[in-house]
């Protein structure tokens, strides 16, 4: 992927997580009511999803960061870049409040690979 290794990115799971955080905002209307909520448990550095699939799978993986120009659309590779430039997902954990309150243990990237049951590209 062309972000740097240690670029913070969100793993959103969104087949286990996103139920728990709409609840807790149809049971909570006036804290959320017009802000930002987001699905996440938080936020791991590219070379720890790698990592965290490799203790999920046990298949050795490296993460290694592409130029960004191989994304192959312009579009995606330009938001890429930005990621990168701008930590665009670092810094923020006013979310990180709201988990503390939903009672619920969102999805780690561990759990996140072995429910998938996804042992890597087909060949």
């Amino acid at each position: 992927m062309p972000l740097k290794p240690t670029t913070k990115i969100p793993l959103v799971d969104t087949a286990n997580d996103t139920g728990h955080v709409v609840k807790y905002i149809l049971e909570h209307p006036g804290e959320c009511l017009g802000k930002v909520v987001e699905v996440s448990g938080g936020y791991y550095e590219a070379q720890e999803m790698a990592k965290a699939f490799t203790e999920a799978t046990g298949k050795p993986v490296i993460y290694t960061q592409i130029p960004y120009e191989a994304a192959s659309m312009h579009e995606l590779s330009q938001m890429l870049k930005a990621i990168d430039e701008f930590d665009v997902f670092g810094g923020r954990s006013g979310f990180l409040e709201y988990n503390k309150e939903m009672d619920y243990n969102f999805v780690t990237p561990v759990e996140f690979w072995k429910n998938r049951n996804w042992n890597g590209p087909s060949k």
